[in-house]
This record gives structure tokens, sequence and C-alpha cells, in this order.
């Protein structure tokens, strides 16, 4: 068996682990497969046909996800690759997945957790996702006000709502962010929070990879998680073109509070009208095609790449 190794961090030390090449990760997947293929069988001779016919997309999506063919950085990455050729076929203008915009912390007003991390970024979504009725403002999020009671009024880590909400969680015995104990919590989370704010203030304000933010819990998650630690904060962008924040509420929030005008993000979704508004800009050969409303949106964040389409 061909087996390759990667460097794995873990309790602040690393080691080499064992990951199977792409020979052995091939009938890994082989065999995943066959067992989603029995579990659809056992569906049909349990359940009967109509019902399978019914619920077949969303019980494909279930399958695929809880026997982990793709996870984590396979699962992303296919995801953003195969989704991008599909939407060149359908739109004049799809910003490519990775692409990196760059806005003002003061743009974002308001959170949105409608739209799922781990089906990949770019994606572009119709529906009423994007409402104020489903968006929460930045300032009542916890990571938020937490990080302001610390930094901007003083307070001991003790005193603020960021610990309170991991001693409720704790209690009522869910992990805080993988903590099961308030000290260990304080004493590694708050610590690596104190770190950053520190490091951004020192060297300013530098992209996830460039800054190497690599989060205390990293060793003590699943592996597969570990792409969301290389991406930016991610951002939603509504039909109107409105900037909704995803994740990211830690750097977002010193961004904020040093007075950074510029932080680099990654767009995990768009709404449909607000691609649509991207495409029409694109097609028009000159601003005088464009109507009043169009051009009132020429240098919007995420139109840079077609700005030359707004001269």
């Amino acid at each position: 068996m061909n087996i390759t190794t990667e460097t794995v961090r873990q309790n602040n030390h690393y080691y080499v682990a064992p990951t199977p090449s792409n020979g052995v990760y091939h009938n890994i997947m082989i065999g995943r497969i066959l067992r989603m293929y029995k579990r659809i069988i056992k569906k049909y001779h349990t359940e009967g046909p109509i019902l399978l016919v019914r619920q077949g997309p969303k019980h494909l999506a279930s399958l695929l996800t809880s026997n982990k063919i793709f996870e984590g950085d396979r699962q992303f990455k296919s995801y953003n690759i195969f989704r991008y050729k599909v939407q060149k076929k359908i739109y004049s203008v799809p910003a490519r997945p990775t692409k990196i915009i760059c806005i003002n912390p003061e743009r974002i007003k308001c959170g949105n957790f409608e739209l799922k991390s781990k089906w990949g970024l770019g994606q572009i979504k119709s529906g009423d996702w994007d409402t104020v009725e489903k968006c929460t403002p930045v300032e009542n999020d916890w990571v938020y006000r937490g990080l302001i009671q610390r930094f901007e009024e003083g307070r001991d880590w003790q005193d603020t709502v960021y610990v309170q909400h991991a001693v409720d969680k704790i209690e009522s015995g869910e992990p805080a962010m993988g903590y099961k104990s308030i000290t260990d919590f304080k004493n590694v989370r708050c610590n690596y929070v104190d770190d950053l704010f520190e490091t951004i203030r020192t060297n300013g304000y530098r992209s996830n990879i460039q800054g190497k933010h690599d989060t205390p819990e990293l060793g003590y998650k699943n592996s597969s998680m570990r792409y969301k630690h290389r991406l930016e904060p991610l951002v939603v962008i509504n039909r109107n073109g409105d900037i909704y924040l995803r994740s990211g509420f830690h750097r977002f929030t010193i961004a904020r509070i040093l007075g950074i005008d510029s932080i680099p993000v990654n767009v995990l979704g768009r709404h449909k009208k607000w691609q649509m508004i991207r495409d029409r800009i694109y097609d028009s050969d000159r601003q005088s095609k464009l109507n009043v409303d169009i051009t009132s949106y020429c240098g919007h964040p995420d139109l840079k790449d077609i700005e030359f389409y707004c001269q």
C-alpha cells in the first residue's frame, strides 16, 4: 500500500501522520459508493419506489455527506470546481469561487447565516434567504460584543459576554468552540484572541494565509475541517448588493476596533438577482447602455473584476 504523509498539529505538537495515496483513496471511495448503493436498495425495499423517487435528490445529498465520499478539502474543492463550470454555462460573468474582494468593515451592518459553507464558495441562490428578517445586526453577535467589551472597554475576559457564552454552553453539556472546560477556554482561546489582536495592531491586517491565523483548536478538530481556516472571513451578497458577514467575526471585529479600512473576504454566496446585475453590466458594451439603477452600483467591491464596464 502506498502511503503519503502530512504534518499534523495536536496539543501544540507536530507529528507526521500517514494519509492514503490517490490509488488507495480511490479504493476507499469505491467502497463507500457501494455502501451507499446498498442503502439505496434497502430504502427501495422498505419504503417503496414512489417515496424514493420523491425524496431522491434530498436523500442522495444526505447519503453523499453522511458516507463522506467527499469530505473536507476534497468536498469543498469539488463543489467549487463543479459549480463554477455550471455557472459559466448559465451566467455571463460568474465570479471565480476563490475570488477575494476587499471591503471596509464599516460597510457590513448585519450577519446572515442562511447559506452553508460546506457547499463551497461562490454559490448563487434565489429565494428570500437575504431578506432583513433572515439577518442579525453584527452588534448583537456574542463574539462582536465580547471583543468590544475586552478591547474597547478594557474588561477582564471573565466579565465579557464572550466568556459567559462559553460558560452557558459548557454548563448545558455542549463544548464551547471545542472546549469542555471553561478553564481551558480562558487559558487557550482567550489568550489566542489577545495575541491575534496584538498581532494585527502591531503588524497590520494580513490575509489569513499570510497571517497564518491557525486557531489553537485546530489540532482537536477533524482534519477535514482545516480548509475553513485557510479562508478569509466569509460574506454573502444580497439582491441589492448589500454585504452580510457569514463567518470570521473575530478578525472582522478586531479590524473594526482598530479602524482598519479594508480587509480581504471570500464570497460564500450571491443572490441570483445580484448576479443578474453583474451580468447586465458585463453585457453592456459601454456605459451609455446602462440604466441609472445599474450605474449606481459601479464602484461596488464585487464589481472590481468588471469595473472597466463602469468607466
